[in-house]
């Protein structure tokens, strides 16, 4: 059995360009990335960063072009938690009409604030969807 990871996910040679007015900043050039199967991936920088460009122009057309993959997007906001939940809850509860799962992602975010049950939990539930 080989020690060489499944790659799922590999880009090469990413570039990231930033203009203002006249000033170019290159933030990423000829930047690689190799997510091995079963890894999570988290997008994280600065507001501004090109997070979202970059995951709607390249990542999620080739992960929903595979088929495998779960993807929700949502932006966290002043409520995280209730965002969270509000995408979450037509794969959890499919058969909720939209004021039972309105009431229902607003317990779940409550329990997901206060810890009462954990993302884990709720992700490992989705995933059996």
């Amino acid at each position: 059995m080989s020690n060489t990871p499944e790659w799922v996910l590999e880009a090469r040679g990413v570039k990231k360009t930033f203009r203002q007015g006249p000033r170019v900043v290159e933030v990423l050039e000829q930047a690689n990335l190799q997510v091995a199967s079963g890894t999570s991936v988290a997008i994280v920088g600065s507001s501004g960063a090109g997070k979202s460009s970059a995951v709607a122009a390249g990542l999620l057309p080739r992960l929903r072009a595979e088929g495998d993959w779960l993807v929700l997007r949502f932006r966290p906001g002043a409520q995280p938690f209730q965002s969270l939940a509000t995408v979450m809850l037509p794969i959890l509860e499919p058969e909720l009409a939209e004021t039972e799962r309105v009431i229902s992602a607003a317990k779940l975010a409550e329990a997901l604030l206060n810890s009462e049950v954990s993302l884990i939990h709720v992700v490992d539930r989705l995933l059996e969807q």
